[in-house]
């Protein structure tokens, strides 16, 4: 009997040989939920390939079956051991409604470290340049989407795909505030036939969140991301 879970992917273990002939490569999937799960599965041998494009944050349908075996450690003692064994994965399709915008690129950030697992980029959009009023836009790449922006120069214009992000947020003296993000996860000239090639995969920066926070005027005491 087989099982299917969506999520995103959180963590790309290293293909590790247990055996002469047996290989396995774990990995991390966090499930969507109201109160998400971070469960590890596992891909053996041949399937460890079907890992291979898929980059950390992207949505994937697992499709897995249960195993589990007993052992016996030293001592006697009887443990059974439940393995989430991985034969299927499929990328699912963005849900979440995007936009695009085209605008001269003004002001490229350097990357922040947030929090321990968390960094981001930020960059910045003229819109409207030939307007009486310009319009200057900040956008933000986390991740490993945060490379995409080394290919292009200030003065260049730009495709910008991107989804609009929101959170409520209560200060130690409870207050509520409200921070908008607009996270990016497509570039590319404007032109260009093709957007911009995903990043090659490095160790991930577990990220927290899609959004960062730039408001200088709190601390970091202050606000928890």
């Amino acid at each position: 009997m087989s099982f299917k879970i969506e999520g995103h992917l959180r963590l790309k273990g290293e293909k590790t040989q247990v055996t002469e002939r047996f290989f396995k490569q774990n990995f991390v999937l966090e499930t969507k939920s109201q109160f998400p799960n971070h469960i590890e599965f596992q891909l053996i041998n041949d399937r460890i390939t079907l890992l291979e494009q898929v980059l950390i944050d992207e949505e994937l349908e697992v499709e897995f079956r249960l195993e589990g075996r007993r052992w016996t450690d030293s001592n006697g003692k009887t443990i059974y051991i439940n393995t989430f064994s991985v034969f299927g994965i499929k990328k699912l399709e963005r849900k979440k409604m995007s936009y695009k915008v085209e605008g001269t690129l003004h002001l490229k950030g350097d990357v922040q470290q947030i929090t321990q697992r968390f960094s981001k980029r930020e960059f910045v959009i003229e819109l409207d340049k030939a307007s009486r009023y310009p319009q200057f836009v900040s956008f933000q790449l986390t991740g490993h989407r945060m490379n995409l922006l080394d290919e292009f120069h200030v003065g260049e214009e730009l495709e910008v795909e991107f989804r609009l992000n929101g959170r409520q947020w209560t200060s130690p003296k409870g207050e509520v505030r409200y921070f908008n993000s607009l996270p990016v996860f497509g570039l590319k000239r404007v032109g260009a036939e093709q957007p911009s090639p995903q990043p090659a995969y490095n160790p991930p920066v577990e990220k927290t969140g899609d959004d960062g926070f730039s408001d200088s005027s709190f601390s970091d005491d202050e606000i928890p991301f």
